[in-house]
């Protein structure tokens, strides 16, 4: 029954109506690498252990494959110019305590940790060795065969895995990254409360989260089976590492995120058009705040 559950839950909307506190799949992003390219250009356990954002700088260079006159084969990295997850995931390189808004839900996008991230993501660009991720494209570029590297929720393994079974890793991650996840909740109106709750009880069993790591490399965040999880795959390590270090974008949930996120979207990708980073999400907190005062 668990298994079912899991399987059909993708595609099921219903206008639920009352939050349940538990998240149905908590993400750690991460950045995922090709273990083949990263053999082939000599790369080492210690490069692929990063605890600064020159570390990862460095790491992307050596995982870059170039033909014998210097012309780029597979990108060192995929960059997402439009991706608010992909900003925060490196706002952890620079900020203990990465989020985009304050308690209050004023805009905190534009700090200068953010600014510092955002400029980031720009270098590793400039720097030739990373492609810029298309947004027609619906896999990952790690997955297509772009890039030696992406950055992605743990689903990201077995989708890129599928495609070069057995040559994709985790880096491991001393830095902060994004936690994401997606929250349940029960129609107040409901007729069969008791099916509801079967369902929850179903969804969250030991049994249930471990067919979901199982299928999906979904690690669901219960101490209790790290190891099991872990077992599948050695490299699932990082992941379980990473998930102390994992933040969400802020405390409080928004009801306007969605406007939140297209403010952000739209900075990043200016920046990639020639905007400078602080400008372009000053720009962005200007128009988030003024959701605020609506």
């Amino acid at each position: 029954m668990a298994t079912k559950i899991f399987m059909k839950i993708s595609w099921i909307s219903v206008r639920w109506m009352i939050p349940i506190t538990h998240y149905l799949s908590p993400l750690t992003v991460t950045f995922f690498y090709r273990k083949d390219i990263a053999e082939q250009n000599g790369v080492t356990e210690e490069d692929l252990h990063i605890t600064s954002p020159q570390d990862f700088l460095s790491l992307v260079e050596k995982m870059t494959v170039k033909d014998d006159k210097g012309n780029v084969q597979v990108y060192g990295m995929e960059v997402d110019p439009d991706s608010e997850q992909e900003l925060f995931t490196y706002l952890g390189m620079f900020s203990e305590h990465p989020l985009f808004w304050e308690d209050d839900y004023t805009a905190a996008f534009a700090s200068e940790e953010c600014i510092n991230a955002l400029t980031f993501m720009n270098d590793i660009y400039k720097t030739g060795n990373a492609s810029l991720k298309d947004a027609n494209e619906g896999s990952s570029g790690l997955a297509s065969g772009v890039a030696a590297m992406c950055i992605g929720a743990n689903s990201e393994y077995v989708t890129a895995d599928n495609a070069f079974p057995g040559n994709i890793g985790v880096v491991k991650d001393d830095m902060n990254t994004l936690l994401i996840g997606d929250y349940l909740a029960v129609n107040a109106a409901t007729k069969n409360p008791e099916v509801a709750a079967d369902m929850f009880l179903h969804m969250f069993s030991e049994e249930s989260l471990q067919v979901f790591a199982e299928t999906a490399g979904q690690y669901s965040g219960r101490k209790s089976l790290d190891g099991a999880f872990t077992a599948i795959n050695p490299d699932y390590e990082n992941i379980v590492a990473m998930y102390a270090n994992s933040f969400s974008y802020g405390k409080p949930m928004h009801p306007n995120f969605s406007e939140c996120a297209a403010f952000l979207r739209t900075a990043i990708e200016s920046s990639f058009s020639g905007i400078a980073p602080k400008d372009a999400l000053e720009e962005g907190k200007t128009n988030w705040d003024s959701v605020l005062n609506k």
